[in-house]
């Protein structure tokens, strides 16, 4: 059987070969990062071996960086290694569960089975894919299947399982992670109490993981949700919680997202002084941060959703010029993540309301559009939240009553 730490020395040798072609090539990360259409932050990842990206990937940065197809070949010889480690884990299991021994997970009622280092890859390994679902099309789509996966096998694991001290420190990480996905899948259709219950869940396990960074990464998601919420002083707190995890755990990235979060908490009550310092002090901490001290489940937070992140605060302080800059950097980045693109599309329509109905309502119809294939009503509410802010702004003018008319008609309002 192969040992899967020889999986995880190929993966890093294969992103220290691309961190080579890239050098060679004369460029950094942030230029790197457009041609393969994927953010700086997962270059790095991929770079020290942290992250998994599609064929398609090494496909465009084999080709821009003339690596003659040795970036691609490495990527397969990868893929040929995973392939065999998964069917010589499959074999093993099969024989150790009919000769009643360890192997591959397959829970039964109430039998104490042995976790491996390979079942938790596995978890990790279907919570990448419930993210993709739940990024391309919605957390309608994701909620019911990663909710019934982290309640029937990984809590049946968690709670049958035996494992050595190091492989449930990780389980629990690993499910910790899954729970706080299942969170943020049931936030995305408006399930606001499963929400905060699997986030309570996803705290007591990153807990028992000993994980202070990712008790602040669950602190910032909720304090995310309160802000949708419209609970400013609840976000308040909640950011200043994970801002204190971020310093302690020392995440330069996470105490950046978590003094964006107050920012914004500071934007909804009105007190513009406090907020402008506060996005200082997200700017500061995100320029400090790096693909050394940025964790896997934080790859997300690049210039991207920072960008985005900004505009929400400038538009909630009336900032109007700030705001749609932001925005518009926003939109451009996003180009590759569909829900995002959806997001910051509505935004920008928004900050155009008191200065330009004509490309206010252009905006939002295109918002519109990009959004029929999801299942989200957080997407929903975001497209939904033009047409209320027209109405407040320009009363029933009839190109307000002509805009509201078409998102009717295409199943947005």
């Amino acid at each position: 059987m192969i040992d899967p730490d020889e999986v995880v020395e190929a993966r890093r040798a294969l992103g220290r070969r691309l961190a080579k072609y890239r050098l060679a090539a004369g460029l950094n990360q942030h230029q790197l990062a457009p041609h393969t259409h994927y953010s700086r932050s997962t270059i790095a990842n991929v770079e020290v071996g942290r992250q998994n990206v599609p064929r398609g990937f090494w496909e465009r940065a084999d080709g821009l960086l003339a690596a003659h197809g040795v970036l691609l070949q490495g990527y397969d010889q990868l893929q040929a290694l995973v392939a065999r480690q998964r069917w010589a884990t499959a074999q093993l299991g099969a024989g150790q569960a009919a000769a009643g021994g360890p192997g591959l997970w397959m829970p039964t009622a109430r039998q104490r089975r042995l976790v491996t280092a390979v079942d938790v890859e596995a978890v990790r390994e279907l919570t990448r894919a419930f993210c993709g679902l739940d990024n391309k099309l919605g957390g309608g789509h994701a909620y019911a299947a990663a909710s019934r996966y982290f309640d029937s096998t990984v809590t049946t694991m968690l709670r049958d399982g035996t494992y050595v001290e190091g492989v449930g420190r990780e389980l629990h990480a690993a499910a910790a992670q899954l729970a706080h996905l299942v969170a943020w899948s049931a936030y995305d259709i408006q399930e606001h109490e499963q929400a905060q219950r699997y986030f309570a869940k996803a705290t007591d396990l990153a807990t028992s993981a000993d994980d202070r960074a990712f008790c602040g990464e669950i602190l910032a998601a909720r304090s995310h949700h309160a802000i949708h919420l419209g609970h400013p002083v609840e976000a308040l707190a909640l950011a200043r919680a994970a801002q204190e995890n971020a310093s302690k755990a020392a995440v330069p990235a996470l105490l950046a997202e978590s003094h964006e979060l107050e920012a914004n908490g500071h934007a909804l009550l009105g007190d513009s002084k406090a907020s402008l310092a506060s996005l200082h002090k997200a700017e500061v901490a995100f320029w400090r941060s790096n693909s050394l001290n940025q964790p896997d489940w934080l790859h997300y937070f690049d210039d991207r959703y920072l960008a985005a992140r900004f505009a929400h605060c400038f538009r909630d302080l009336k900032q109007w010029n700030h705001a749609r800059n932001f925005a518009l950097q926003a939109v451009e980045m996003s180009e590759n993540l569909a829900r995002a693109r959806v997001f910051n599309t509505a935004v920008l329509a928004t900050t155009h309301v008191e200065t330009d109905l004509d490309e206010a309502c252009a905006l939002g119809i295109r918002a519109a559009r990009l959004a029929r294939t999801f299942q989200s009503a957080r997407v929903l509410h975001y497209i939904r939240d033009i047409p209320h802010r027209l109405h407040a702004r320009h009363g029933d003018h009839p190109q307000v009553r002509q805009f509201t008319e078409q998102l009717s008609e295409l199943g947005a309002y």
